[in-house]
């Protein structure tokens, strides 16, 4: 079933942007970016900063690390949920857009009978 998120801007509640303050290109710091986006934001690609790179890169970058979503060995119940897209970054970096996975335990809906085994 495809689900669509219908905020536009004639909506009663649109989306937000996200804004990107003095955005340097995110490589040049090894620190971890925590998540910045919230849910019903959008982020355009714009141009890095004019001071710190003189506007010559474009941000975001994009993650392109394998995504998967992580099933401990015991329970093989879950199934994907769906699919996003997120903001990882900080003031003065312009940070990566990246996938993001949504699992869904099916466990709850599925009853399991089983039958006594009689050995002779």
């Amino acid at each position: 079933m495809w689900l669509y998120n219908d905020n536009t801007d004639g909506s009663p509640s649109p989306r937000r942007r996200q804004n990107l303050t003095s955005p340097d290109i995110p490589t040049r710091n090894n620190a971890a970016l925590p998540i910045v986006s919230k849910h019903d934001q959008f982020i355009e690609f714009t141009h890095s900063d004019f001071d710190a790179d003189a506007a010559q890169s474009t941000v975001p970058f994009i993650d392109i690390q394998p995504v998967s979503t992580y099933v401990q060995p015991v329970d093989h119940n879950v199934l994907l949920r769906g699919v996003g897209l997120m903001h990882r970054g900080m003031h003065g970096s312009g940070g990566y857009i990246a996938l993001k996975l949504f699992s869904y335990d099916y466990t709850a809906h599925v009853r399991a009978h089983t039958t006594a085994f009689t050995e002779f």
